[in-house]
């Protein structure tokens, strides 16, 4: 993109990015929630083993960056799972401070029991949008978010 796509009349909530990213993150939870509501298992706590199955956070520090969780919330959220046995933690190499996380099998068989009310969460909120559309979407944000990630890893903000 060459000319900026924002001026100081057109950065207004309706059409910031921002805005609208944040404000749909609120509502995802909010409604997931419910999703859960009659399980054993919270959004917070699937999402946390979600993370942990496909190797986007091995440990509670992880955990809590990508939840915006603090790090004694998600310490509970993990003591809770582990408790359950739904998640087991070990101590590896030679620093004994760092502490991996990894899901049992009766963690796998939960998040696999609760995916499909996820996917129907997701597939009722996507029933107008064409394929194409979503997709698009999805590359877009992916964009978005390297774009983000890598101004971080350069420790600077966008400016």
């Amino acid at each position: 993109m060459n000319a900026p796509f924002y001026d100081e009349t057109s950065f207004v909530p309706p059409t910031s990015i921002g805005y609208l990213v944040k404000h749909i993150a609120k509502q995802m939870m909010m409604q997931a929630e419910l999703v859960f509501a009659d399980r054993e298992l919270s959004f917070s706590q699937w999402v946390a083993m979600t993370l942990i199955r496909h190797e986007i956070a091995d440990n509670c520090a992880a955990i809590a960056r990508q939840l915006g969780h603090t790090s004694g919330a998600t310490t509970r959220l993990v003591d809770q799972l582990d408790e359950r046995g739904l998640v087991r933690r070990s101590r590896e190499g030679d620093d004994r401070r760092v502490v991996k996380l990894e899901l049992t099998a009766a963690g796998v068989l939960a998040l696999d029991a609760l995916a499909p009310r996820m996917i129907d969460f997701w597939n009722t909120l996507l029933v107008d949008f064409e394929r194409n559309e979503v997709e698009t979407m999805i590359t877009l944000l992916s964009r978005l978010l390297s774009a983000l990630e890598a101004q971080q890893d350069q420790g600077r903000l966008v400016a």
